[in-house]
């Protein structure tokens, strides 16, 4: 904001006058003032509003990160689980045919 102009003083001598003068240049100094102090408190907000802009950017980011994690260590545990149920499969397939061939030879040793 920029400066008040300067208050123009009356060349007659009276006090009334001169009393009017002094105040309204007290008024003026406190007003400039207190626009300097609204300035600095808008900038300060400013930079607060900024700030949290920021902040919330970067929460935004984290949690994308997250979600990603999330969905590759789901990917990767559905994998596991399938690679999982997959041997299990074979295991099972590999003690049936070892259950069968035994029996059948427990068999043949009977007979």
């Amino acid at each position: 904001s920029d400066p008040l102009p300067p208050i123009v003083v009356p060349t007659d001598d009276d006090d009334d006058s001169q009393r009017s003068v002094t105040r309204v240049q007290s008024v003026t100094s406190t007003v400039e003032t207190l626009l300097k102090q609204h300035d600095k408190a808008l900038k300060q907000r400013d930079t607060k509003i900024d700030k949290a802009h920021n902040d919330i950017n970067e929460l935004g980011e984290a949690y994308a990160s997250l979600a990603y994690r999330m969905k590759q260590d789901t990917t990767k545990s559905h994998k596991n689980v399938e690679w999982s149920n997959e041997v299990t499969t074979h295991y099972v397939k590999q003690l049936t045919f070892l259950k069968s061939v035994l029996a059948r030879d427990s068999f043949r040793d009977l007979g």
